[in-house]
């Protein structure tokens, strides 16, 4: 278990996105991870507003939040994001979680690819294969079912990353990128409430028969957030990787 653990919570929303949609970030996943004993300390940095930790050694770990933008768009922040994710994967010392945005932006960052897919909207409720089971997945489950909200897809994963999930939509949806760095395209930090808000914010943007499919996906049941929120806490709590 951990014990104490201080984690750099990288908010990629802006604070008018949040004011919006009546949900912060933090309170979010700070309620995820609350589903499940821990005593992670969350310390947000709004990175849309040029906030970041002084060093990659400020905290044991970052948990990066999804995004309406691109991993690939040349916004300032988001170039500042990938070098200081590059640092802190080079450091060997520190762990990091991406969601969604930051799932994408973990492999842009490390050597992947990433693309607005050609599929359009992953918007709802998929459940997604498991392909590999490290340790720290427990407990252990065939399959999973998250709420989804992406555009974008990780179309190539870095070199050496292991694909832990799949699914038909989308191919790379969780990957695990040596023992410091762990992304996932899932929203596990979504409540049911806010699936359904989401899907109503995206319903502008795109087609009436993508959005009726989504609240049509959501009959079927929750999300495992639950399950997630353990695998997260028995991530950062294992072993880091060895320095060469």
């Amino acid at each position: 278990m951990l014990t104490g653990m201080k984690v750099g919570l990288f908010n990629n929303i802006t604070p008018s996105e949040e004011q919006e949609w009546g949900s912060t970030q933090y309170q979010e996943f700070s309620d995820f991870f609350n589903q499940v004993e821990h005593s992670i300390d969350l310390v947000e940095y709004r990175t849309t507003e040029g906030q970041f930790p002084s060093s990659v050694d400020e905290y044991e770990a970052y948990v990066l939040t999804g995004s309406v933008f691109g991993a690939y768009e040349d916004e300032p922040w988001i170039k500042q994001l990938i070098s200081f994710v590059q640092e802190a994967y080079a450091s060997k010392k520190t762990k990091l979680i991406g969601i969604c945005f930051g799932h994408q932006l973990l492999a842009q960052a490390l050597g992947g690819q990433v693309k607005k897919s050609e599929k359009g909207w992953g918007l709802g409720r998929r459940t997604f294969e498991i392909l590999e089971s490290p340790s720290w997945m427990t407990p252990q489950v065939s399959e999973q079912a998250f709420y989804y909200a992406h555009q974008d897809q990780v179309e190539s994963l870095p070199e050496d990353a292991i694909l832990l999930t799949s699914d038909e939509f989308c191919q790379n949806g969780m990957f695990q990128l040596g023992a410091n760095v762990l992304g996932m395209q899932g929203h596990p930090e979504f409540t049911g409430s806010k699936i359904k808000d989401v899907v109503s914010i995206v319903e502008p943007y795109t087609t009436q028969s993508v959005c009726s499919s989504a609240f049509e996906s959501l009959k079927a049941g929750s999300a495992d957030s639950d399950v997630v929120a353990q695998w997260f806490v028995n991530f950062l709590a294992s072993p880091h990787e060895a320095r060469a």
